[in-house]
């Protein structure tokens, strides 16, 4: 017969289990409202890595390659459209008229479109309305020019233009979007140059030779009002050309002013989201010089980010800095670079200090972020079981598992006793 002591102590068990169940289950999940997420392309594996920007774990892996052969494509910049829904993906790897631009829909991180254009798409970058592409053909010494209706996800390839150079790196449309600014890296035999074509029909408005070799970024201000470029560093170049920044009127193509970037082979280049400051990677030395974008005077260095760094973008409320090393890979790299570890450096802003580094495989190029209201539709390919709840809810919830397991076992042995 079941004596009292006994089945109270079953029914406290029992009690103790649900209530440490109910905790557990009510426990707040991981928020699917993440701030943002960082894009990172590797052109050494033909993949791209979606990570969570808060927590900076990674959420999602694509594969961008379309021809079946892995690392022949070689993603290499990515620029998100204006709206962030979209991300342009160039492929710098692929031979002319293939899967050279890919268009990936960022909210099922889904490719809907394979845009063909030049051999070596080296940059795929929209205008400031959305409604063209323009894209680098480094090989070909041209730009094509894509067709963009995002609200209907369509796209189609139009013009073809002339780089008006050698070796087409990012061309990039002004702001008010009736000039094409191109930075041509050149070669031994022809130097590289800046043209500022007009975007209607493709003609050189202004052109400047005194460049140098390996110019490379196009930044616009955030009032449109100036063009930020770079040039990196090449033996060749007179040593007034090496590591600049130059920055122009946007209506007028004049030089506003020119900047030394106190370091070797400068390369990426980003403005902060709230346009006040312009941050120049130098590649060989491992450093970022920062420019105040109104008064052009250098604000400061950050060194030893890492080895064969390369392009930076920003987190949305300009907080972090991410910045991809290349590592050991040489894909897609003119430069003889020296590396050991690709990945990422994550940069606290006011600071200025490195907190975090992410491991990659392959050779790390180029990276986007985009905010993100909501992450409903989850992973096209999830990587991780989300994790749930706070640290200190769940083991109070499997503390109190626990111990209704075990008010039940005794109380059941209890029972058994008192009842043989």
């Amino acid at each position: 017969m079941l004596r009292i002591p006994g089945l109270l102590l079953i029914m406290l068990g029992l009690g103790v289990l649900l209530a440490g169940a109910g905790t557990l289950a009510s426990a707040p999940a991981e928020a699917t409202n993440h701030a943002f997420e960082l894009w990172v392309a590797d052109q050494g594996t033909d993949k791209l890595h979606v990570y969570d920007g808060t927590t900076l774990r990674q959420i999602a892996e694509l594969t961008v390659d379309a021809d079946g052969v892995p690392a022949s494509s070689r993603p290499h910049m990515l620029v998100f459209s204006p709206e962030k829904e979209y991300l342009y993906v160039a492929n710098v790897g692929s031979p002319a008229n293939t899967n050279n631009v890919l268009v990936v829909r960022a909210r099922d991180r889904r490719v809907v479109a394979t845009l063909p254009a030049g051999p070596q798409a080296h940059a795929a970058i929209p205008s400031a309305d959305g409604g063209r592409v323009i894209v680098a053909n480094i090989a070909a010494n041209d730009l094509t020019e894509i067709n963009a209706n995002v609200s209907r996800e369509q796209w189609s390839v139009g013009r073809r233009l002339p780089a008006h150079g050698v070796r087409p790196i990012c061309p990039a449309y002004n702001k008010q979007g009736d000039k094409i600014y191109i930075t041509n890296g050149g070669t031994a035999a022809t130097g590289g140059n800046l043209v500022i074509a007009n975007a209607t029909d493709g003609s050189i408005i202004k052109r400047y030779d005194d460049f140098g070799r390996e110019a490379c970024g196009v930044a616009n201000s955030l009032d449109g009002q100036k063009v930020f470029t770079n040039v990196g560093f090449h033996a060749n170049n007179p040593g007034h050309q090496n590591d600049r920044v130059m920055i122009w009127h946007s209506g007028t193509g004049n030089l506003l002013a020119e900047v030394k970037t106190q370091g070797v082979d400068a390369h990426g280049l980003q403005l902060t989201p709230d346009g006040r400051q312009a941050w120049v990677v130098n590649r060989q030395s491992g450093s970022i010089l920062i420019i105040d974008a109104g008064s052009h005077a250098q604000l400061g260095m950050i060194q030893n980010i890492g080895d064969k760094i390369d392009l930076i973008e920003f987190s949305p409320d300009g907080t972090r800095a991410f910045v991809t090393m290349r590592g050991e890979a040489v894909t897609g790299d003119a430069h003889a670079l020296t590396g050991t570890t690709p990945g990422v450096a994550v940069i606290d802003v006011a600071s200025r200090r490195v907190v975090q580094r992410l491991n990659l495989p392959g050779d790390p190029h180029g990276l986007a972020v985009r905010p993100v209201a909501d992450t409903a539709a989850g992973p096209a390919v999830p990587l991780a079981l989300p994790r749930t709840g706070d640290p200190a809810s769940l083991e109070s919830a499997l503390a109190g598992l626990l111990a209704g397991v075990l008010l039940l076992l005794t109380g059941a042995r209890l029972a058994w006793r008192r009842s043989s």
